[in-house]
């Protein structure tokens, strides 16, 4: 698995809705936040893709799909949407093949995928199962 980015965040796009007064979402903050949080903790700039919305000619599986083969690491944004969404709970079965399939799912003892919680759930996915292992 070739690696060129260090994080795919996952993510509902509703979950990105700007708030009343806000210029951005809280997926954009979240972003921002982890890039200035891993560049300081690796004292390096840390490559970060998500989809913003893509342009209207992109191939949208195509680009996603790519882009997610290239991640070392998956975060997903977990929110009541995300675990409705067909599109999201693919993403992070495909990865979580991706990282199966080359015996490299765990980096040490810690899992290649992360879950943030934006807001409380239900249950989680069977995607993440393999988390409580």
């Amino acid at each position: 698995m070739r690696s060129e980015h260090d994080v795919f965040i996952s993510y509902a796009h509703i979950d990105n809705e700007p708030l009343p007064l806000s210029e951005e979402g809280w997926i954009s903050f979240f972003d921002q936040c982890l890039r200035v949080f891993l560049r300081q903790y690796f004292g390096r700039d840390i490559s970060v893709w998500r989809d913003p919305r893509l342009e209207s000619n992109s191939i949208f599986a195509d680009e996603i799909l790519d882009n997610l083969r290239k991640a070392r690491v998956l975060v997903a944004v977990l929110s009541p949407r995300y675990i409705k969404s067909e599109w999201c709970l693919r993403e992070l079965q495909q990865f979580k093949d991706l990282i199966q399939q080359d015996q490299l799912d765990r980096i040490g003892n810690i899992s290649r995928i992360f879950k943030v919680e934006k807001l409380p759930i239900d249950a989680y996915p069977s995607e993440l199962d393999f988390l409580s292992e």
